[in-house]
């Protein structure tokens, strides 16, 4: 057995189309992940950096005025973009990092608080795009006549630029979790347990841009290109027999009934699973060597991004479920796949009618609505993204009577692999009796 699955999946590795497009997957990961770094940036204010106006780099203030359009009274400003930026926020972040519970959060809203409220920062210019958001925030609550009221008696100024672009830089790092948990609209402050239902106390905050990412790019483009990959090297396992008019070989006496179709559906599988374990390994590793490897220990609750999953997980954690997601949605798939490449003489239809299924689903899954996106979201390629089944534990109407995705997904997942499996197996003892 040992020495025909170790044949078996030589072929899959040695045919030039598997190896074309695995490559490109992995080329396509490596490409978007530098492009989402590159397109990191953040302000500082070029005194507060140099120590004066007048030591800021010249090269600095041209790139900022020039490249960014920094000027007039924004002059000063400097503009970080890519690896450059990161390590700024990195900075940024060390002012909040460290335990957090009901003390500590109170502190930093109430600071939070006293900056804002300091009218030393403003300058006396009304802050129409912030009055514009506020109106559509409080669109669904006041009328126009109210917010219009509200805007008069309590109206907005632009920040002066030495703030905005120096020191309040560094309450983006957690502005957006402070102002839609934890500060309510009457100024007051939510306790820990009201802001992070979830969440135990005392709980790990840091710089988490790492994990953050990496669980993005897990859950979209390892989740698309593992597909593609799969597709590639499992479509042509049983086809290619026919093609090849090897197939009598399946039907032997001594394996064909047995050890060389097992060898051939393990194959698959483990090319799957192989192929999501390299895409993995080098999606954290590659945004570990761009963005770093804390946060891994935060729990996924304190970032706004992740802060509406239902379940108590840290990064870490959040990450193992999505991997175990994926191994069940590949499994399926690739049962299925391997599947359709016994029902056809050659592994072109089966890459089409695959990838067309997958295609499908995908979109289904993230531009449907009720029913359709409820189970879309639980076949294998869905499974095998899997951030809309921990986020979308029911839908409306009818949904609320089934259960929750993720245990439809496992239920549906498994049953694909079980039953594409016996298919496979019965079919060619079938044949072998002939």
């Amino acid at each position: 057995m040992g020495s025909l699955l170790s044949y078996e999946l030589k072929k899959i590795l040695k045919r030039p189309f598997t190896i074309v497009v695995c490559v490109g997957a992995l080329a396509v990961m490596v490409f978007f992940t530098l492009f989402a770094a590159s397109q990191m940036f953040t302000y500082a204010w070029g005194p507060d950096v140099y120590g004066s106006y007048e030591a800021i780099p010249q090269d600095k203030l041209d790139s900022a005025q020039g490249d960014y359009g920094l000027a007039g009274q924004q002059d000063g400003a400097l503009m970080y973009t890519g690896l450059d930026a990161i390590r700024m926020e990195q900075e940024y972040y060390k002012s909040f990092e460290g335990s957090w519970d009901n003390e500590r959060l109170r502190q930093i809203a109430s600071d939070y608080q006293a900056y804002n409220s300091n009218p030393d920062i403003y300058t006396e210019e009304i802050d129409t795009w912030a009055l514009q958001m506020r109106e559509w925030t409080l669109g669904e609550e006041m009328s126009p006549e109210e917010i219009k009221a509200y805007n008069e008696a309590n109206p907005i100024y632009v920040m002066k630029p030495e703030y905005q672009y120096g020191e309040y830089q560094k309450w983006f790092a957690v502005s957006d979790l402070l102002d839609e948990y934890v500060i309510n609209p009457d100024d007051s402050i939510n306790s820990f347990e009201e802001a992070f239902p979830l969440v135990e106390q005392p709980a790990v905050f840091e710089y988490h841009a790492g994990p953050q990412f990496t669980a993005q790019m897990q859950n979209v483009f390892v989740g698309i290109m593992v597909i593609l990959m799969l597709i590639a090297g499992a479509a042509p396992i049983f086809s290619d027999e026919v093609a090849c008019r090897t197939e009598p070989m399946l039907l032997a006496a001594r394996y064909g009934r047995d050890k060389l179709v097992r060898a051939k559906i393990l194959s698959g599988v483990l090319f799957a699973l192989g192929s999501l374990l390299v895409l993995t390994v080098v999606n954290v590793l590659l945004n570990g060597a761009i963005y770093g490897f804390s946060g891994y220990n935060m729990p996924i609750q304190l970032d706004t991004f992740t802060y509406s999953m239902p379940f108590a997980l840290t990064y870490l954690e959040y990450l193992f479920v999505i991997l175990g997601f994926q191994v069940l949605g590949l499994c399926a798939m690739a049962a299925l796949v391997m599947l359709l490449s016994t029902l056809m003489r050659s592994a072109i239809p089966v890459v089409f009618a695959s990838g067309l299924f997958a295609v499908v689903i995908t979109l289904l899954s993230t531009m449907g609505g009720g029913w359709t996106r409820y189970l879309s979201q639980t076949l294998p390629p869905g499974a095998a993204s899997p951030d809309a089944l921990l986020t979308e534990a029911l839908v409306d109407g009818w949904g609320k009577l089934a259960v929750p995705q993720w245990i439809l997904a496992i239920i549906v997942c498994a049953a694909i692999f079980v039953v594409s499996i016996l298919v496979i197996t019965r079919k060619y003892k079938a044949l072998s009796k002939v």
